[in-house]
């Protein structure tokens, strides 16, 4: 994350599904932390990920996107190999805990956290 003239801190939405209506949801959360400033959202061109300049985009949001198939321009992709890395070839325990019907019924809610420096 760069940010310039600005109090550094992190923005995260824990979501239940990865899908165009929650990433708006993010962008307006980002630019309501501060409405005066002009947020630069720079992800890449996923098909859930709304387009600069499409209605949904809060006016102070611009969202300058990445080329296709540049991985080494996107940090998640660094992020998700570690994981990968620790998790993957290993003999995990079976789990029942994710199928129990209390589990089921209702999804868990979208939950906004907001993190500072330290």
């Amino acid at each position: 994350m760069l940010e310039i003239d600005g109090a550094n801190k992190r923005e995260f939405l824990f979501v239940p599904t990865a899908d165009k209506d929650n990433s708006v949801v993010f962008l307006r959360q980002i630019s309501e932390l501060d409405p005066d400033a002009l947020h630069l959202v720079i992800w890449d061109k996923t098909g859930f990920h709304p387009r600069d300049g499409e209605a949904s985009v809060p006016a102070n949001v611009r969202l300058p996107g990445l080329p296709p198939y540049s991985p080494e321009l996107n940090p998640v992709e660094g992020l998700s190999e570690r994981i990968k890395d620790a998790v993957s070839n290993q003999l995990w325990p079976p789990s029942t805990r994710w199928r129990t019907p209390s589990l089921m019924k209702s999804p868990p809610s979208a939950k906004a956290v907001r993190l500072s420096p330290a």
